[in-house]
């Protein structure tokens, strides 16, 4: 089944659903009592928990225990502990709500996780990154109920980065009529109409059908104007007619609203609020993606699910500034690496215009890890598919379902072909609308096998230097559609460099055989002694730290290949795990607190075209006078000029082909200046300035004001200044935060892959001049009072206020 064309629209449920008279969403996140460890009995009614610890979802309990550097099955994990950990929580059940449908919904529980209500058990689900939702109306009575959720991640090893462990994601509560439409029952695929139109095929389940129903829709814009009314047939279906819809993109990321009103003998018994949105893909073997008819790359990054600081913890303002940050680098397209994503995700990027492959699994029938989703694996796969596309199919922003990643069956000719097929038609059953893929490394295995052949897009992950591959593949298979799934790692520690290159994973001198696994792009090393040493364990912010090919290298690939879809390159932001005795890998282009790296101005530079021009390294250095440093420069515009203390170094052109200016300057201390001209005109400069010595600590923020609503986050950024106001940037010094009023401190961290302080604490050590205060809002409004010190600096301080919750 290949994907020429298609059209698809968002449908977003949960929490974009509107309370009202027939259908109430509401927020479960509140009330929580929690237990490390088990607990016998504790699902029970009765049971005391009045020593429990109160929380607040997302709650990951691994993130705040200390490391266990001898428990070598944590290695994957950066040896954070993990375990079993009980929840409950008492809620009220008015009367009424005996007579309605109740629905209870988590979002993700890490992992083995048992629900019971009043002590009835729903069941347990292994994976622990699957959606569950069950309706509990024959549970429960009037007054008080309780929920109880066990989560067991004692089993390790069970996957080959940081999990994290508990309720991480949202909960919600849906009640609504006994008749009522289905959770997640509606599908809504759409086909072009005319020159500008498009026609929505609506099909809707209803749960507790009686006689005399009957469906109407109406459509709303963005600004609420109705634009299409529509009644449907006896089955539950309708054809809804948008004329000239705004459709969505990148660009512009426009939502519609989609009202179902489900009436019994003429009274609405259902009301059920939608937002989706319009747009067509259409994937040409030889030209490539086109997105509303228009030729576009995927300019992606893959994500591992992790926050940093919070763990797995969910919490949706991180994650929107994540978003930004990437997008002003020019990024349209995230991988959900390797695991199905948060809902809260998908309708972050619906919202920003963020592209979306999502993914359901790392591994299949075949383990990777000792504990991993291969002991469930042929139980659950298509339940667990199932739910990931059920709640997320009808999503602008997902533009793929990808069944794995790197999976041990792609060389398996007998096996693996017929696991795939059936994946892929599962696939299709679900969603028709969508094609199929899975990231494949050692691409030449999978093509022997005949897996590869089985996908209706193929993904090269670099592994086995399948980034080699595609034009020799494209050369055997003219019609098979290509992307690069992962394309090779960005090594970069923020604010390290080192002359000397670092090509990992490939042979200088190798006889290939025939084979490109041991090929690689060499950049020569920039100065013939290496000019930090003291550097040695860290990466290189230069693009001379890579996996085979550098980013320059990969990307002049994708662009320059007519057919090529795009790339995803391996990480957008560091993650926790995988990491050996470090606490993160530094793999993306922003660091584990999300502040930028070189290599995201040099994306900046490929991806964008608003003028830019970034500098490297920094200035502040402790060379003799006259030693020469490579300088470059990263810009979109046509030249550069560096100057030195106001002297001209040279203007220089950018070569499309090397996608970096350098210079060779001798070392002085002063003012490195960069100027970028496009047809001669100047329209971008960046300053590095010598900074002196650390005098004070200044605190910015992402924002100055938050909502009382208890999961507001706000950045709060801690920069060690010289008394010219210049960041230190090589500056280390201990800073203690303090904060009063109605916030807590959710996290602290500073980007060092090889921290050694808890995220949990007061305390945190610049790294490279920079550290982090994550602060939560309360449910409680007013002042929330944070300052920031280190010995012998001036103190930094600022105010945030705390709004009361429009909700």
């Amino acid at each position: 089944m290949k994907f020429m064309r298609i059209m698809c629209v968002a449908v977003v449920l949960g929490a974009a659903c509107a309370s009202g008279a027939t259908r109430e969403v509401l927020e479960f996140n509140a009330g929580w009592r929690f237990h490390l460890g088990d607990a016998a009995g504790f699902e029970a009614s009765g049971f005391n928990d009045s020593k429990w610890t109160s929380v607040r979802l997302p709650h990951d309990f691994s993130i705040g225990l200390p490391r266990d550097f001898d428990d070598s099955s944590l290695k994957d994990g950066a040896y954070f502990q993990t375990g079993i950990g009980c929840y409950r929580k008492e809620f009220k059940v008015p009367e009424a709500w005996l007579s309605k449908a109740v629905t209870i919904d988590f979002d993700g529980i890490y992992e083995n996780g048992e629900i019971w209500i009043n002590g009835h058990s729903l069941g347990k689900r292994p994976y622990g990154y699957v959606p569950v939702w069950h309706e509990i109306s024959g549970f429960l009575k009037a007054g008080k109920n309780v929920v109880a959720v066990r989560a067991d991640n004692s089993n390790q090893p069970n996957s080959r980065w940081y999990t994290g462990s508990g309720i991480y994601r949202k909960a919600t509560l849906t009640v609504a009529n006994k008749t009522h439409v289905a959770y997640h029952g509606v599908r809504i695929e759409t086909k072009p109409e005319g020159a500008n139109g498009c026609r929505l095929d609506v099909a809707v389940e209803v749960q507790h059908g009686v006689p005399g129903m009957a469906l109407e829709f109406s459509v709303a814009a963005q600004d609420g104007t109705v634009v299409a009314t529509e009644i449907a047939a006896a089955d539950g279906t309708a054809s809804v007619l948008l004329k000239n819809p705004v459709r969505w993109s990148p660009e512009t990321p426009h939502l519609y609203t989609l009202e179902t009103r489900l009436k019994v003998a003429g009274k609405v018994v259902d009301e059920h609020m939608e937002i989706f949105g319009v747009r067509d893909f259409r994937m040409d073997p030889k030209e490539g993606l086109f997105l509303n008819g228009k030729s576009i790359k995927l300019k992606g990054v893959c994500l591992h699910h992790d926050a940093g600081s919070v763990g797995s913890a969910f919490y949706r303002p991180i994650w929107k500034r994540r978003l930004r940050l990437l997008k002003e680098a020019g990024c349209n397209a995230i991988r959900t690496s390797h695991n199905i994503a948060a809902r809260e995700l998908i309708e972050l990027c619906d919202e920003m215009g963020m592209i979306v492959l999502e993914e359901a699994f790392d591994g299949l029938r075949m383990q990777k890890r000792e504990q991993d989703y291969h002991l469930y694996f042929d139980e659950w796969w298509r339940e667990d598919l199932k739910n990931m596309i059920l709640r997320d199919r009808n999503s602008p922003s997902v533009v793929m379902w990808s069944i794995g990643n790197e999976i041990k069956e792609k060389g398996d000719a007998e096996n693996g072909p017929p696991l795939v097929r059936a994946m892929v038609e599962e696939v299709h059953r679900l969603d028709p609308t969508r094609p199929a893929t899975c990231g494949n490394n050692f691409i030449f295995a999978a093509n022997k096998a005949g897996v590869s052949q089985e996908l209706d897009v193929v993904g090269y992950n670099d592994g086995g230097g399948s980034v080699w591959e595609y034009a020799n593949d494209k050369a055997a298979y003219p019609d098979r559609l290509i992307y690069g799934s992962e394309v090779p790692h960005t090594f970069a520690t923020r604010g390290m460099y080192k002359t000397t290159t670092r090509v990992k994973k490939a042979k200088k001198d190798a006889e290939l055989s025939g084979s490109t696994k041991d090929k690689g792009e060499w950049v020569p090393n920039l100065a013939k002694k290496e000019l930090w040493p003291e550097n040695k364990k860290y990466a290189s912010s230069y693009d001379n730290d890579y996996t085979r090919i550098s980013v320059r290298g990969s990307w002049k690939l994708t662009r320059d290949l007519p057919f090529m879809i795009g790339e995803f390159r391996w990480t957008g932001i560091d993650y926790i795990g995988e990491s050996g005795n470090r606490t993160n890998n530094d793999f993306g282009v922003l660091d584990l607190c999300g502040f930028k790296k070189d290599p995201y101005y040099l994306l900046q530079s490929l991806w964008t075209t608003e003028p830019m021009v970034h500098l490297l390294p920094h200035w502040t250095h402790t060379f003799k006078k006259g030693t020469v440093i490579p300088v470059w420069a990263y810009s979109n515009c046509d030249e550069v000029e560096l100057f030195l203390n106001g002297k001209s170094l040279g203007r220089q052109t950018m070569d499309p082909d090397v996608l970096r200016i350098e210079w060779k300057v001798p070392y002085a201390p002063g003012k490195l200046e960069a100027r970028a001209y496009r047809a001669g005109k100047p329209e971008a400069a960046t300053v590095r300035v010598t900074a002196g010595r650390p005098a004070c600590v200044v605190l910015t923020a992402d924002k100055t004001a938050m909502t009382a609503s208890g999961s507001d986050v706000v950045h709060i950024r801690a920069e060690i200044q010289d008394g010219q106001g210049n960041i230190c940037p090589t500056a280390m010094n201990l800073v203690e935060f303090k904060v009063k009023g109605v916030g807590t401190m959710l996290g602290v961290d500073n980007g060092d892959p090889y921290l050694e302080h808890s995220f949990v604490g007061e305390h945190m050590p610049a790294f490279n001049g920079l550290c982090q205060l994550l602060v939560k809002s309360t449910d409680e409004a007013g002042r929330i009072e944070i300052t920031a010190t280190a010995d012998g600096l001036k103190s930094g301080s600022m105010i945030i206020l705390s709004a009361p919750s429009a909700d």
